[in-house]
């Protein structure tokens, strides 16, 4: 009976090559791992933007810092 994780992901295994063929199970990874790198940079701007204009003390700490500095 089909009810343990890993059988589920062997069967999924043995589905894709039967219907896309090994050729295609590689060019898939890579642009689902291209996908998630995407996904995963636009989150860290997207955290750093929302903590930068969440505040704004610490920012004008940090610019004043670098003003002087040069």
């Amino acid at each position: 009976m089909i009810g343990n994780i890993e059988d589920w992901v062997i069967i999924a295994i043995v589905v894709g090559l039967l219907f896309l063929g090994p050729k295609k199970i590689p060019e898939i990874a890579r642009s689902l791992g291209r996908a998630r790198g995407e996904y995963e940079k636009a989150q860290k701007e997207m955290n750093n933007e929302i903590h930068n204009a969440t505040n704004p003390a610490i920012n004008n700490e940090n610019k004043n810092e670098n003003d002087n500095k040069n």
